[in-house]
């Protein structure tokens, strides 16, 4: 199969699953059930989250194994799955720029507040530390840290998917020995 063909089927199966994670992940929000101050979209959202994911990555790799004669290694099943792992989460990681620059800019500073609150009230920071605590909170919680994080985990994601679904899916191609020799 060539290249061009397994990025195609890698854009269009990320590609889904990136827009029905952002579809789905606007839905929660407008009916309320990420919560602002902490971001947590709850159970609900993270197993949708990963239903969504998994499914759309296993039928991607199941579609490109249908388009290459149904043949599939389980390299094949790696290399689609963490293609489609990078478009989806580049989907996503995008959505979230855009979510935490223009649908609710707030949430970010929500988010470090409680943290900061929360380690106060355990003990674990005294007004010595906080600066030191704020300066680390501000790197990992920024729209660059989330964006860089979703696409990193939708790849592993799908290297972890890819490999079990590759090695499931298998069926290499008999070899073909020369006749003459």
């Amino acid at each position: 199969m060539e290249e061009n063909t397994r990025l195609g089927n890698a854009i269009k199966f990320g590609g889904m699953m990136g827009i029905i994670l952002v579809v789905t992940s606007l839905i929660l929000y407008l009916i309320g059930m990420i919560d602002v101050e902490s971001g947590k979209a709850g159970f609900l959202g993270s197993l949708l989250s990963y239903v969504i994911s998994i499914g759309a990555l296993i039928l991607g790799i199941s579609a490109y194994k249908k388009g290459n004669d149904n043949f599939l290694t389980v390299g094949d099943g790696v290399k689609q799955g963490m293609l489609i792992g990078i478009v989806g989460g580049l989907i996503v990681a995008i959505y979230n720029l855009v979510f935490f620059q223009f649908i609710e800019p707030d949430m970010l500073e929500n988010i470090k507040e409680t943290a900061i609150a929360q380690a106060e009230e355990r003990g674990q920071i005294n007004e010595d530390s906080e600066d030191m605590m704020d300066s680390m909170m501000n790197f990992f919680i920024s729209p660059t840290f989330f964006f860089f994080t979703t696409v990193i985990m939708k790849f592993f994601l799908g290297l972890f998917v890819g490999l079990i679904a590759g090695a499931i899916m298998k069926n290499e191609r008999p070899y073909e020995a020369d006749s003459e020799v």
